[in-house]
């Protein structure tokens, strides 16, 4: 007769719950920066962008009150932000408008020592800022900001938009347009058009 030893049940389960404990710890180790990133995308609110209105184009200028916030800018500093225009109102992500619109101005005002310091953040989520477009200064042109003095006539809207780093990029689109009239000739810039500025300073 042949004698079998009978199995050691006891150590079988503690090899099984060893095993499952490993594999609960691995699993919260893989999945914590998942929930860590989730948590704090749900605490940084995303930037708040509006466009007021603008006050007629006259003497090749025109004032643009807009609204700009970040609650959490404070923090990170990472806003980037940037105006533009464009001849029509049907723009419909920050990818298009960076690519299609022209750029009026953006953060570098605010950041350059070449800058004028005239598009800033708002300090509040209704304090209204303004900013006047004009004949903009050469070394901001360099930057690929678009002076007012050489636009071309005819009917422009307005976008703003904004981008923390932690959030998906806003814009805002104004519900008002620039109309924009003069009697003279258009200058060579004008003639050719921003593209050729706009693959330059990219």
């Amino acid at each position: 007769m042949t004698y079998r030893r009978p199995a050691r049940r006891g150590r079988s389960n503690r090899s099984s719950g060893t095993a499952r404990v490993v594999c609960s710890m691995l699993y919260a180790l893989i999945t914590l920066p998942l929930w860590t990133g989730s948590a704090q995308g749900q605490e940084n609110a995303p930037p708040r962008v509006q466009l007021v209105r603008a006050t007629p184009f006259v003497a090749d200028q025109t004032t643009i009150t807009y609204v700009l916030y970040d609650a959490d800018d404070d923090v990170d500093g990472q806003l980037r932000y940037a105006l533009y225009f464009y001849p029509d109102e049907r723009l419909s992500s920050v990818g298009d408008i960076r690519v299609f619109a022209t750029k009026i101005a953006d953060q570098q005002d605010a950041l350059l020592e070449v800058g004028e310091r005239d598009l800033l953040e708002s300090q509040g989520p209704e304090d209204a800022q303004t900013y006047v477009w004009d004949d903009t200064p050469l070394a901001l042109r360099n930057r690929g900001f678009a002076p007012a003095t050489k636009v071309l006539p005819g009917r422009y809207y307005l976008y703003l938009t904004a981008s923390d780093g932690i959030n998906a990029p806003v814009f805002a689109v104004s519900d008002f347009y620039i109309q924009v009239a003069r009697g003279d000739a258009p200058t060579l810039l004008e003639a050719v058009g921003w593209s050729a500025i706009k693959r330059h300073t990219r």
